[in-house]
């Protein structure tokens, strides 16, 4: 701008006020450098389609829309384990994997059920097969002895024993309806796993026989919040908490 005056510039063509950056206006600019290039693609005037006066069916493919198509705006397609849910494998498929099964020796079982005796039989004969070392899963036994004792249904019932008994109330605080822990009191966790340790090493059998630890009366319920506390406030020695 130069004394208040915003400069202008004209079209070369039709003298028509254009923006500063531009030489022709958008009309003039169609005219030079669009139109002949549309011109290849254009039809001329009289030209006469090639499928004028036969019947041709243009829409025969798998990707074009039939007649009374209705499109799905916005809803979810159903899971293929629920959209496949009743159907049955093609017959020559099913026919095919029966052949095969029978090959290898394998009795067919389609739909058939085992026998509550012979389910227990098939528990029986498969218990102690995949504890310890046995499991495939063995990594040279890398789970603490702590984590193994609190996986042990004593330790459920134990748990479980002390909620009842103080009736689902936190000690300290006498809340009801949070989540509450149970405390090992007046002799601590840490200090009755040591013991069962000097006693057994880490056989996990004889730990789960040692009566101590498992008592209801060395133990009280306790809220999150106020079992932090406590746990906070004993002090430790010796990798024990006394």
């Amino acid at each position: 701008m130069q004394g208040g005056i915003k400069k202008t510039k004209v079209c070369i063509d039709c003298g028509i006020d254009v923006t500063p950056k531009s030489k022709r206006c958008r009309l003039c600019w169609f005219k030079v450098k669009k139109a002949p290039w549309l011109k290849k693609y254009r039809f001329e005037k009289g030209h006469i389609p090639w499928l004028k006066g036969k019947s041709v069916q243009t829409n025969t493919g798998k990707t074009h829309f039939k007649k009374g198509h209705k499109l799905n705006f916005g809803k979810k397609r159903p899971d293929m384990s629920i959209a496949q849910k009743g159907k049955r494998l093609p017959a020559l498929a099913y026919t095919n994997s029966q052949k095969r099964l029978k090959e290898l020796g394998y009795p067919n079982r389609t739909g058939k059920k085992h026998l509550l005796e012979t389910k227990k039989k098939i528990s029986e004969s498969r218990k102690g097969k995949a504890i310890g070392r046995k499991n495939v899963n063995w990594k040279g036994g890398v789970t603490s002895i702590k984590s193994l004792v609190r996986n042990l249904p004593e330790y459920s019932e134990w748990r479980n024993g002390v909620f009842e008994r103080d009736n689902y109330t936190c000690y300290k605080c006498g809340k009801r309806g949070v989540y509450l822990e149970a405390d090992h009191y007046p002799v601590l966790f840490a200090k009755l796993l040591q013991e069962t340790i000097n006693l057994y090493g880490k056989n996990i059998e004889k730990i789960r026989k040692y009566e101590p630890l498992w008592d209801i009366n060395n133990g009280r319920t306790v809220c999150k919040k106020d079992h932090k506390r406590v746990f906070a406030g004993n002090q430790y020695m010796g990798g024990i908490y006394l």
